[in-house]
């Protein structure tokens, strides 16, 4: 947000225009930004078919008996490393792999704005995912995905090296 504020005021110093209350740069700032987010968002949730936009949906239910959905088990981190931690660690990034569907769809996207996705998936749990609009929650699942998979294979390489 500050690197948008930082480029406006210095445009509008090049521009030799007075200043606005600091306020109204904010407001513009977040109004910009938010307008690239849902463009990014148009742009990844119109590139996944349909089997893609269902098979994510089904990973934000929480299935009927169960105490965890698959959202909080993709964001489960790898513990120690043992033995059998380490086969657990394999097993649990063969499952992401498999959930990787929407990989795709992220080719033209600037590898900034997926770890923002990302982050911001992290941050919510399922019951405030559900609350965001389908376009955007897909889009942050998605994204969460695959940089937990790059997590995971990372954490994978470290333990072989």
């Amino acid at each position: 947000m500050s690197g948008i504020i930082n480029i406006a005021i210095e445009e509008l110093v090049k521009q030799r225009y007075e200043l606005p209350a600091f306020s109204t740069l904010l407001r513009l700032a977040r109004s910009a930004r938010s307008k690239v987010n849902r463009a990014y968002h148009d742009l990844i949730y119109d590139s996944m078919g349909a089997s893609t936009k269902h098979l994510l949906l089904d990973i934000l239910k929480l299935p009927k008996g169960e105490a965890k959905s698959q959202f909080d088990k993709i964001k489960n981190e790898p513990k120690r490393s043992t033995v059998p931690e380490f086969k657990d660690c394999l097993d649990h990034l063969k499952w992401l792999q498999d959930k990787n569907i929407a990989i795709n769809t992220f080719s033209n996207i600037p590898e900034l704005k997926i770890r923002q996705f990302d982050a911001e998936a992290r941050s919510l749990d399922l019951s405030s995912m559900n609350d965001i609009p389908e376009r955007k929650r897909l889009v942050l699942v998605a994204a969460l995905i695959l940089k937990q998979v790059a997590r995971s294979l990372d954490y994978v390489a470290n333990i072989f090296i």
